[in-house]
């Protein structure tokens, strides 16, 4: 990997809403566990009838399918009210505060959720082991989800780099979930416990993977994620894991830069990376990743270093 190095200042809480939750649910399709790379995963075409309000969620979920349909509409109600947040400037007005009291009931469905979730498990009394092995992948994925959305909604919209280290026992619980799956076996990196409705799709699961490698700054958690992109060896959409864990290992050394880390904070806000993008160029057989580096620890008028590296495809 090759780069170049140049510095802009970018100011302003558009750029900032971008990184923060609505940044994070515009990467990643939670149908499909998935990278897009459109702009956001869902069209927020109000005459739709979609809101930014959390849906309703029942004492306790039917089937697996309405438990996902759940909490991919919880994921949506965020990523709105991400778009509802980047139109409000006064943090002191009204609908500032009415944004912020959605915002926790959004918070609060998610946890509602799990409550559903755990009683909907509590009958599941399947006939052979077949089934029992459908349900437990099916589980799996659905609290991979359930805990990525969980750490996401907490950090909040705006919020300084800092607030993702909070989020470090969720992301060690989702590598926990994650390398029970049956992918993850060498010996069964295509394995499909049976065609449940759940998630033949939603094994897509290393953008997420890689989104907690980029925010987690834990030095430990941050090479476990690295050696599970580089062993699965998955292609999901535009990403493939080993390029992903490049990129990762970019990240790494910036941020660490050479220096003993052995927790979170030892990384400061200014030295980390805020975003990435990515562009393909077909005429190169490479894709140009880009990266913005935090040198300043403000949040309205921060300023960014900006490392352009080339992958190959």
């Amino acid at each position: 990997m090759h780069d170049h190095v140049r510095t802009v200042g970018h100011s302003g809480r558009g750029w900032v809403d971008s990184c923060g939750i609505r940044g994070v649910f515009a990467s990643l399709d939670l149908q499909a566990m998935t990278f897009s790379e459109s702009s956001a995963p869902w069209e927020l075409d109000r005459s739709s009838g979609h809101t930014d309000s959390a849906p309703s969620i029942p004492l306790k979920f039917g089937a697996f399918s309405d438990a996902q349909l759940s909490i991919i509409e919880i994921a949506r109600s965020i990523n709105w009210l991400g778009e509802t947040f980047s139109h409000l400037k006064d943090a002191g007005s009204r609908e500032f505060a009415d944004a912020m009291i959605r915002l926790d009931t959004c918070r609060s469905a998610v946890q509602d959720w799990h409550s559903a979730f755990s009683a909907f498990r509590s009958t599941l009394a399947p006939e052979n082991m077949r089934e029992a092995q459908r349900n437990q992948h099916a589980t799996t994925m659905l609290e991979m989800c359930y805990t990525f959305v969980k750490a996401v909604s907490a950090v909040g919209f705006g919020s300084v780099e800092t607030s993702w280290d909070g989020a470090e026992s969720d992301w060690r619980h989702f590598l926990d979930l994650a390398e029970t799956l049956p992918f993850m076996s060498k010996d069964s990196e295509r394995h499909n416990p049976g065609g449940s409705l759940l998630l033949d799709s939603a094994e897509n699961f290393v953008m997420p993977l890689y989104m907690i490698g980029h925010r987690c700054r834990d030095p430990a958690l941050r090479r476990r994620v690295r050696a599970m992109l580089y062993s699965v060896n998955r292609k999901e959409g535009v990403w493939e894991s080993q390029g992903l864990a490049r990129v990762l290992d970019f990240i790494i050394d910036v941020e660490e830069d050479g220096r003993v880390v052995q927790r979170a904070a030892d990384i400061p806000s200014w030295k980390r990376v805020r975003a990435v993008q990515s562009r393909e160029d077909p005429e190169r057989g490479q894709r140009e990743v880009i990266f913005y580096i935090l040198t300043t620890d403000g949040v309205e008028d921060d300023v960014y270093e900006v490392r352009t590296a080339w992958l190959d495809l």
